[in-house]
């Protein structure tokens, strides 16, 4: 192929994403950026990562106790 002149074709592969509807109402900021917490099981969240090996991670965490599940 090199003495020829010529290279294989590479096509990258589109990933789609999420699109803003410029439109739309923005949702209300139920804890209003305060993550002080009483008690437990008054705020909870969560996190997603997606990894190239299509290996997904999710945890959920109570902000209280500090205490992550983690599912996979």
């Amino acid at each position: 192929m090199r003495k020829a002149g010529i290279q294989g074709l590479y096509r990258r592969r589109r990933h789609g994403c999420t699109v803003r509807d410029l439109q739309a109402e923005p949702y209300h900021d139920l804890v209003d950026r305060d993550f002080v917490v009483d008690g437990p099981d008054e705020i909870w969240c969560t996190d997603v990562e997606r990894h190239e090996a299509l290996l997904n991670r999710v945890e959920v965490g109570d902000l209280h106790r500090r205490v992550v599940a983690a599912a996979r």
